[in-house]
């Protein structure tokens, strides 16, 4: 509920965009993290943790993004997909 609320709040292109940036970061710090002969399953944990944090606002987001976007008859189609 509170990635609904943020991104009504704060609009549903910036929230979708901070998500996926912040995922795209902490993935890269998992991959960093394996390439280095220093594997921390913690820090990878926390990685992972930041992941999951970050793609829960993205569902919530694509809907607030269509329901402001879409054309009213094409939006339950465009949810869908």
């Amino acid at each position: 509920y509170l990635g609904g609320w943020l991104s009504i709040i704060l609009g549903a292109k910036r929230m979708f965009a901070g998500s996926l940036l912040l995922s795209s970061i902490a993935t890269l710090g998992i991959c960093s993290i394996y390439l280095t002969d220093g594997v921390s399953f913690y820090l990878a944990l926390f990685f992972r943790i930041i992941i999951g944090f970050t793609h829960g606002p993205l569902f919530p987001a694509t809907y607030t993004f269509w329901s402001k976007w879409a054309v009213p008859s094409e939006r339950s189609t465009l949810t869908a997909i």
